[in-house]
């Protein structure tokens, strides 16, 4: 009899346990709750004494969480804004936040409001942020569709080891090289056009002009291969001329400083064209790097096989083994 009392009770007080981590994680009153109470009274106290940053940020997760008081959207981005416009990154990623994705805000809340946050917090280096602005610029819903502001922070998202921003850059290239697959820049005539129309020279997609006259990167920066902000880029006789700024690398313990010279040759209609590039050493640190890679230019051309494709990308092969993407602004 005394061993089924016992067990009666481990029961009950289970249940209970159970039932009190149930109401409280729905936000009903449990035991913790006047120490949340009392930590936000305190919070609000210190924030509006102070004008801290972090005070204020403090602050707005708990109207934004429920801690301590009721769960507050609007409370929570009005602490939120206060911080960031201290440039506290964090804060001006929950405010974007919000505006992107709470059903809980006044009217006037528009989605377009987190724009200028979440660049705020992405420039600032603040991973989740740009993950977040690249799904934008990815959906095209709030801000007008732009591919390669969508890769150049789901990329910086996922340099700096944030989890998702790595399965969404996957994901993002694997549609984008399936959209621009077999779709050079140029119109081909489809099957039914038995007469096409005469076509003048403006009429005519130019390859080399796009390539000249736009910005180029891949997820790791502004391209040293192609026109971008680290090259200067002319056009010649035989199609465009590129020389990089200075550069630096770190090869083991010592830092290398070069140029980067290409060439982009034998261009066709269809977008296809032939890249070229050397390496010129500049300087070099630490006698046996010295010794082992000589001042100058590096060897052999490497050779590049591209195609202008659709949705401004271009796409680079180096013998069978490496695939290059580049995505383009103008």
């Amino acid at each position: 009899m005394d061993n089924r009392r016992r067990d009666r009770r481990r029961v009950a007080r289970g249940l209970l346990l159970f039932l009190g981590f149930v109401v409280g994680q729905t936000g009903f009153a449990f035991e913790g709750d006047y120490i949340w109470e009392a930590r936000f009274k305190a919070g609000l106290a210190r924030a509006e004494q102070t004008a801290s940053a972090k005070d204020q940020y403090a602050v707005a997760d708990m109207y934004f969480r429920g801690r301590g008081t009721a769960i507050n959207h609007a409370r929570a981005l009005d602490w939120f804004l206060r911080a960031a416009k201290q440039g506290y990154a964090k804060a001006a990623y929950k405010a974007g936040y919000l505006y992107l994705h709470s059903k809980k805000l006044p009217a006037g809340a528009l989605p377009s409001k987190a724009i200028p946050w979440l660049k705020k917090a992405a420039v600032a280096g603040y991973a989740p942020a740009q993950y977040e602005l690249g799904k934008v610029y990815f959906s095209g819903k709030i801000v007008k569709r732009d591919e390669s502001l969508a890769l150049k922070w789901l990329g910086k998202a996922k340099r700096a080891g944030y989890a998702p921003a790595g399965e969404a850059f996957a994901r993002t290239v694997k549609r984008l090289v399936k959209a621009s697959a077999g779709k050079s820049i140029a119109r081909r005539p489809a099957a039914s056009d038995s007469v096409p129309p005469p076509q003048t020279a403006s009429d005519t997609p130019d390859p080399k002009g796009i390539i000249l006259h736009s910005q180029w990167g891949s997820v790791e920066g502004p391209s040293r291969f192609l026109p971008s902000r680290l090259t200067r880029c002319r056009e010649s006789p035989e199609g465009i001329e590129c020389l990089s700024a200075k550069q630096n690398m770190q090869l083991a313990s010592s830092r290398v400083e070069y140029r980067t010279r290409a060439r982009m040759t034998d261009f066709n209609a269809e977008g296809h064209f032939r890249l070229t590039y050397a390496n010129n050493l500049l300087a070099s640190g630490g006698q046996s790097m010295q010794a082992a890679i000589k001042k100058g230019w590096q060897g052999n051309e490497q050779v590049l096989d591209c195609s202008l494709m659709a949705g401004r990308t271009i796409s680079c092969a180096q013998g069978a083994d490496r695939q290059y993407q580049f995505f383009g602004h103008y």
